[in-house]
This record gives structure tokens, sequence and C-alpha cells, in this order.
């Protein structure tokens, strides 16, 4: 057992002792590297956001210099974490197809310590344990709801809409463009409804 062993990569050989084989000869080889230095990526629609953490205590790590990597070995981009641990690349650096798409995630440290992580290998999906969660939201991401889903005709209904961004910050003074489709798909009423306040919208109208 091989104990305090340095940051770094390693090849470790096997072979038959007392074994006569020539040096050129093939033997069960394997490389690994030792790293204190943890590796994730999330992917979304402003970026890729790489986070590193330390594999002893699982803290963020700050100060670690963060390079993406293309297939043709092309350095994307390069960042340095913040104080959570966190480098962020622009969108359209992880856009590129051929030899310019997003191979690896290179992290390194001032005192040596190395790592790396494959980006083309499949990402840890649990969508099958139905924890898929909603799509991304773009610029604009709105939520609307009634009071109840079924109505008799000439009845009230009451909407409520919460109109955010992409951080979840409230939109204000926007004007929003409600239509009430008929069962056919004719639009039966066209609104513009306004900001009530923060971004929400409560209107009432008998549809």
């Amino acid at each position: 057992m091989l104990k305090d062993i340095p940051p770094g990569a390693y090849v470790v050989t096997a072979k038959v002792a007392d074994s006569e084989a020539d040096y050129w000869d093939s033997s069960a080889t394997q490389w690994f590297i030792v790293s204190n230095l943890g590796l994730t990526t999330i992917a979304g629609d402003d970026g890729v956001h790489a986070f590193v953490r330390g594999l002893g205590d699982a803290k963020p790590m700050a100060g670690v210099d963060v390079r993406l990597v293309a297939v043709n070995n092309e350095i994307l981009g390069e960042g340095v974490t913040d104080a959570d641990g966190r480098a962020v690349f622009a969108p359209g650096l992880a856009r590129g197809t051929g030899g310019k798409a997003p191979q690896l995630l290179v992290a390194e440290t001032k005192d040596g310590d190395y790592a790396f992580l494959d980006l083309s290998k499949p990402a840890f999906d649990l969508t099958d344990r139905g924890v898929e969660g909603r799509p991304s939201p773009g610029p604009l991401d709105l939520f609307a709801t009634t009071e109840r889903g079924v109505y008799r005709p000439g009845e009230t209904v009451y909407l409520t809409a919460l109109l955010r961004d992409a951080r979840a910050q409230a939109v204000k003074d926007m004007p929003l463009t409600i239509e009430v489709e008929r069962p056919d798909g004719v639009v039966a009423t066209r609104d513009v409804l306004r900001d009530g306040g923060a971004g929400a919208i409560s209107p009432r109208s008998p549809w």
C-alpha cells in the first residue's frame, strides 16, 4: 500500500514475478491521477457552470484555474473559481461542433494539484426516477393559474399570473397579452394586462 502520494498522474504496471519477458512486451497497465479536486459541471441557458470542491472536506475551493478544452485541444475558455468554487463559461463556448465541441474541463492549482472531467460522457441522469423537473426557462418565465379548472357559461374567471426573469426576479411594468381560445381554436377574446406590482397580475373577466 502506498501512502502520502503527491498529486499527479501515475501509471501502474503488473507482471509475473521473475518473468523473463522483454520490456517491450505488453503488460497489464492502468493509469490514474491523485488529486483533491472534485469537479462538477452544470449546463444551462446562461452557460457552463464549473464547480470545484475539495474531495477531503467537500468545501468550495477558490482561486483554482479552470480551462474548457475542445476536442481539437484548443482552449475554448479560461477562468478562476470564486469564493463559491465556481467558474462560468459563456453559453456559446459549449455550442461548438466537431473539433470545436467541448471535451474536457481541466482544473489546476498553484500548488500543482491537477484534475480533469470528461464532458463527452453521458451526464448523471435521474429522470427515470421521476425527478426531471420542469424545463429550464428562457429570459422570461410566466406562471399563470386560475382558482379552479371548470366554469359554467357566464361565470367569472379569476386569473393570477407571476412574471419572472431567468433568476426568478420579478419583471416589473411589462404588459402581457392574454388570449382566450374557444374549443375550436378560435380566439374569443384578447386583453392586455398591466403589472399590478412586483411582476404580479390578478385580473378577473367574465369569459
